[in-house]
């Protein structure tokens, strides 16, 4: 992980058990939807600087052993504590608690040890790179919005066929209810297949013009696509104001089984 890596490991636990191990947020009030990082560790014993690889998968082994207590751990240190909420809302659920949902599934205590995956200038890996990358040393690869798709199953039933008209033609749009949350979504349709997108409500934004993102030109150039390249576009209403906000992993599993009831 460390060779692959920009070298920040981090560990995802629970929050209850951050709190047992007195293990802090480093702020007093953590953003919702941004990891809340606690006071970073080292092993207190069977380590030495704590900076080496194997300190630190001591040091991680530690936080994922029940039997672990708070003076086994030695603060600060060189491993970054992720706290994980014990039942996360889809604006909270992020990495972190993909991770450990998985680690969960799997059997294990809900403790992960995560890195972020770099190319050798630095940048961040693309998909193609994680995937060569697991094929070079045998590891599957998962998508977060996979395991969130496990937490927040979407239950969606079509409920309206409906065709838009607007400037530049008209194009066909399905409704679908979501009957966990009573929200609708719409799936429009370009007249031939193309690429595929997907666009998050924003009231202020796409309704009424609000100069403060960039909603309404990105929904403008999505339709305009769909027009002259045809494709799908998938509009996802929210449960939340209808204010801007970035998509979520919770998001993007609905979408996700929104084209998937096309098949």
């Amino acid at each position: 992980m460390v060779r692959h890596s920009s070298g920040l490991l981090c560990v995802a636990l629970d929050s209850a058990r951050a709190d047992e191990l007195r293990l802090p947020p480093m702020e007093s009030d953590g953003t919702s939807g941004k990891p809340t990082f606690a006071v970073s560790v080292d092993a207190a014993s069977g380590a030495t600087t704590g900076i080496s690889a194997s300190d630190r998968a001591h040091c991680a082994r530690l936080l994922a052993d029940p039997s672990t207590r708070p003076e086994d751990l030695r603060r600060p240190g060189h491993v970054l504590p992720i706290r994980v909420p014990s039942n996360p809302t889809p604006a909270e659920y992020g990495f972190a608690e993909a991770a450990t949902d998985l680690c969960r599934r799997a059997g294990l205590p809900a403790v992960a040890l995560l890195a972020v995956v770099v190319d050798d200038s630095g940048t961040v890996a693309s998909p193609d790179q994680l995937r060569s990358l697991g094929a070079e040393y045998g590891v599957g690869l998962v998508d977060c919005e996979s395991i969130a798709a496990s937490r927040f199953v979407p239950t969606l039933r079509k409920v309206a066929s409906i065709e838009l008209s607007g400037r530049l033609g008209s194009l066909r749009a399905d409704a679908y209810l979501d009957t966990s949350s009573g929200v609708q979504h719409l799936v429009i349709f370009g007249s031939s297949p193309g690429p595929v997108s997907a666009h998050l409500e924003c009231i202020p934004g796409t309704i009424f013009g609000s100069s403060c993102c960039r909603c309404r030109a990105d929904l403008d150039a999505a339709v305009a696509r769909l027009h002259d390249e045809g494709g799908i576009l998938v509009y996802l209403r929210t449960a939340q104001s209808g204010q801007h906000q970035e998509m979520t992993l919770a998001d993007r599993a609905i979408s996700k089984a929104l084209l998937e009831s096309l098949a």
